[in-house]
């Protein structure tokens, strides 16, 4: 029986080889899975600046805040202007932006 082209036709590969082919798949699936767990983190990181630009713009100014340095590191600070946020662009990239934040919600929806 012939096999469609770009396939490998398992019945006619020895042990060794097949150990190869297993080895080969068992890397793509990790590599696949690792993916997988970066686009999910990216996901929820998006989904979670969503929610936190709405709630931030409906905050009076002047209004007292926690700022997160890090993941477990805070300071304290005030809102000086809620039309005004600063955006993570990823990989260490920030970018001051000017505007009504309800569109953020909609450019992060697409």
């Amino acid at each position: 029986m012939e096999s469609p082209e770009g396939t490998l036709p398992l019945g006619s590969l020895n042990i060794e080889q097949l150990q190869n082919v297993q080895k080969s798949t068992e890397q793509e699936v990790q590599s696949l899975t690792e993916q997988l767990t970066q686009l999910t983190t990216a996901q929820q990181r998006i989904l979670s600046s969503k929610r936190l630009a709405k709630e931030f713009g409906k905050q009076p100014e002047g209004k007292e805040i926690l700022l997160p340095l890090s993941g477990s590191v805070y300071v304290q600070g005030k809102l000086c202007d809620t039309s005004t946020a600063m955006v993570d662009l990823g990989t260490g990239y920030y970018a001051l932006v000017r505007v009504n934040l309800d569109p953020i919600g909609d450019v992060s929806s697409r």
